[in-house]
């Protein structure tokens, strides 16, 4: 997998752009390069060094990561074919840091997180499965199905890390133990629903126009104020507003 695919930019709410410019998350992997190339790419910024001299050209922009961001490596070390050796490399960040994120859940530098959502894309978006005949041929197909993916995972998709316990146990139909918890997403958790999404409702979703490519929407059709209808296309039957194709009027045909 490049390390385009790595992390999406999707067009939704979960994108970068609705949190805050200092949020960063931690971040671990394993010492695939692809993960740092990634990583720094969404969560960098340019930044103008300092002149240090009076003369001589002005120093060039560089891109460094956000001071936030934290992003540990777990190293193995294969020697014949067997595991010799597993280390720990911090990336950005400090030991200290990191540890202050993971101690209070118990846990350490390890690369569970990661493979369990590499896992969960490959199951749920069949162009980067393995051993598949689903591949997508093109860039845009592909960021496409991330893109809903990374949707569905956030909004649809209930997560057993971030359940909430019910005030009062509620009782099931039939024989079954009372149910104790509320099923919640990743999107209910941060507080952008208070709901579980279906699908259905995702892809009726209304989102706000996007700039189009030079071309797309710059034509008037039937019953615009200048009264005059776009340009046909060699080829191409265009529908009015009465159901009828221009085909069809020109030939008289039914």
């Amino acid at each position: 997998m490049s390390a385009r695919w790595l992390w999406p930019n999707a067009w939704s709410i979960t994108s970068r752009r609705s949190w805050p410019p200092t949020c960063a998350p931690l971040c671990l992997t394993d010492g695939f390069r692809a993960y740092l190339t990634a990583l720094l790419t969404h969560y960098g910024q340019w930044v103008q060094p300092v002149r240090r001299q009076a003369t001589g050209p002005a120093p060039k922009p560089r891109w460094i990561p956000l001071p936030g961001l934290r992003y540990a490596q777990v190293v193995k070390t294969v020697r014949r074919r067997r595991l010799v050796r597993v280390s720990h490399r911090v990336v950005f960040g400090t030991l200290e840091a990191v540890n202050a994120v993971l101690a209070p859940l118990g846990c350490q530098i390890n690369t569970a997180f990661i493979e369990r959502l590499n896992l969960s894309m490959r199951q749920h978006v069949a162009a980067v499965g393995r051993r598949v005949a689903t591949l997508c041929k093109g860039e845009d197909g592909l960021r496409h199905q991330l893109s809903l993916f990374q949707t569905y995972y956030n909004f649809c998709l209930p997560h057993a890390s971030v359940c909430q316990p019910l005030p009062q146990p509620l009782p099931t139909n039939g024989t079954g133990s009372a149910k104790q918890w509320r099923p919640c997403t990743p999107a209910m958790a941060a507080g952008l629903t208070d709901h579980v999404w279906s699908l259905r409702e995702v892809l009726l979703y209304r989102v706000p126009p996007w700039p189009q490519p030079v071309g797309v929407g710059t034509s008037r059709g039937v019953g615009s104020s200048t009264g005059r209808e776009p340009a046909q296309t060699a080829g191409v039957r265009t529908v009015g507003v009465e159901g009828v194709t221009r085909d069809q009027r020109a030939t008289g045909m039914p």
